[in-house]
């Protein structure tokens, strides 16, 4: 349907110029007929100019007409006289005219043939060759005081007869006419149209039509052509007229136009020819990408596509290729990940049972030491009796729900006492400092989120020094309100490889157990809980201490 939609506007626009090319031919060619007609008319008037200036000059000859007036014509002297005059007007060149013959008024006559001198001869009475047509036109030369023309056949050629009455010009007898047979090429040529045979070029008489270019010669009769549409002769009484034939110009237009109708029509048809190969091939070429898709669709499998032959699909199938490779590489992605998170859940589970074993013993352990503190107190051991009961807050903020959430002024209360705990341990080997901002003391934290990185300074950093450690923690709260976790020692530092080590383990996520590190299991769980929301940042310099910065997001 799109195809006829197509076809039919190029079809409408072939007619609408078939109709204004004709148009515009027909004018054209009538301008163009017009102009010439002109210039044949003026190349006709000198040519008739050139012959009818010697053929006056024998119709006024006074020699001619004393010679032939009172002479016998039996007389062989006399003819041969008439003969020589008459053929000394008969010498155009090119030798266009065929006879001249003068006829007195009793009908006789002198004949000059433009025919070898064996051939030539003098008509008479008794002889008939040309003798009827030349004696009719003689006759009607007689009559006329214009110019008479004819048309006559000599020697099976059509020629133009042209008869003039001959007088006394000055006592106005007339003594009979004088008559020229002319041969028709010239004329012919001149007639001849130059508009690709649209145009008949018409020569006239009062009388009628005498000849036309594309008819032979041959005499139009009753032929009736607009005055507008002619011109005259000079030193003729004829008009040369033209006249278009619109009719033949319409004829080849339709010929041409049914030509270029057919021609567009093959073409048309060859297109949808062309069109529904390449359609079928492309279709062909889609329907791997359809049955590539499908079998994602039904049963989840993601193939690849060869190379397309073309450019465009090529670059779709590539495309394709390229996001089928994306996929798969992130369901393996996000099956990795499920399999940590499955990994980290299980530990937790582990975790939850196993601090779930230790709070069942830890009432015992809590039992204990009440006892143990009462005997200190006892024995007024007060210092003792101090320290067990940092210990128990300690062990019981530990073992009681171990993976809650808690504020940061809950974890840094139980910092406060552990690091009291473990300053008493080493003999005062270090000190410590926290500083935490009001504004995040109700934010939230996983529990025992600190503890890992304090015992990793206390243990590694202080291990060869017996005073002058210190730990600093600072709490702060980031531009993105999100907060920022500083743990600082003075302590030994990390040596390079192992911090490289620690770095590499954390950003990879591997088990945090291949470091031995507390820190690292920690930072593992927060990843697991946080997300890409937690980072972890750490900077050692050698004999200069360690700086670890947790950045969390705010719960």
């Amino acid at each position: 349907m799109l195809a006829v939609f197509t076809f039919l506007p190029v079809m409408m626009i072939l007619l609408a110029l078939n109709i204004y090319h004709g148009q515009d031919m027909i004018q054209h060619t009538t301008l163009a007929a017009s102009e010439n007609m002109i210039d044949k008319s003026e190349h006709l008037s000198n040519y008739m100019q050139r012959y009818m200036e010697p053929y006056y000059k024998a119709v006024i000859d006074g020699q001619i007409w004393e010679e032939i007036k009172d002479v016998s014509m039996e007389v062989k002297s006399n003819s041969n006289r008439i003969f020589s005059l008459l053929e000394g007007y008969s010498t155009p060149t090119n030798n266009e005219v065929a006879l001249m013959f003068l006829m007195r008024k009793d009908g006789s006559g002198y004949l000059v043939i433009r025919l070898p001198a064996s051939q030539q001869t003098i008509v008479t009475q008794n002889n008939k060759l040309l003798y009827e047509d030349l004696i009719q036109l003689g006759n009607k030369g007689m009559e006329s005081q214009e110019l008479v023309t004819a048309k006559l056949e000599y020697h099976n050629k059509v020629c133009l007869g042209l008869s003039q009455k001959i007088y006394n010009y000055k006592t106005k007898e007339c003594y009979g006419s004088l008559v020229m047979l002319m041969y028709p090429e010239t004329i012919e040529s001149i007639l001849e149209s130059s508009e690709g045979g649209y145009t008949s070029y018409i020569l006239q008489t009062a009388g009628g039509s005498l000849f036309a270019d594309n008819k032979s010669l041959e005499l139009i009769d009753n032929l009736k052509v607009d005055k507008t549409h002619q011109d005259e002769v000079k030193w003729t009484n004829w008009h040369l007229a033209y006249a278009v034939d619109t009719e033949k110009i319409k004829k080849d237009i339709r010929v041409s136009t049914f030509a270029a109708f057919s021609i567009v029509l093959l073409l048309f048809l060859l297109t949808i020819v062309l069109v529904n190969i390449f359609i079928r091939r492309r279709m062909k070429t889609l329907s791997l990408l359809e049955g590539a898709m499908s079998r994602i669709r039904k049963r989840g499998e993601y193939t690849s596509l060869p190379s397309a032959d073309n450019g465009e699909l090529n670059s779709l199938f590539a495309g394709y290729n390229k996001m089928v490779d994306q996929i798969v590489l992130q369901k393996k992605k996000i099956q990795e990940q499920n399999d940590e998170k499955l990994k980290g859940l299980k530990k937790q589970k582990d975790a939850e049972i196993k601090a779930l074993e230790l709070e069942i013993n830890s009432h015992f352990i809590y039992n204990t030491l009440n006892s143990i503190n009462y005997t200190a107190i006892e024995h007024e051991d007060y210092e003792t009796s101090d320290l067990l009961k940092v210990f128990a807050n300690v062990l019981r903020y530990m073992t009681e729900n171990r993976y809650e959430l808690v504020t940061v002024s809950q974890e840094i209360a139980w910092l406060e006492q552990y690091l009291f705990l473990q300053r008493s341990r080493f003999n005062g080997r270090f000190d410590f400092e926290i500083d935490v901002n009001p504004e995040i003391e109700d934010k939230k934290i996983r529990k025992l989120l600190l503890q890992p990185f304090v015992e990793n300074a206390i243990i590694h950093g202080f291990d060869s020094r017996s005073k002058g450690g210190l730990i600093t923690v600072i709490c702060s709260k980031e531009e993105d309100s999100g907060l920022m976790i500083i743990i600082a020692d003075n302590g030994n530092g990390i040596e390079e490889d192992l911090l490289r080590k620690i770095r590499e383990g954390i950003a990879l996520e591997n088990n945090p157990e291949n470091l031995g590190l507390g820190m690292a299991n920690t930072c593992y769980r927060m990843r697991l809980y946080y997300g890409e929301a937690f980072a972890f940042y750490i900077e050692s310099t050698g004999g200069r201490g360690t700086t670890v910065m947790l950045k969390l997001p705010a719960l």
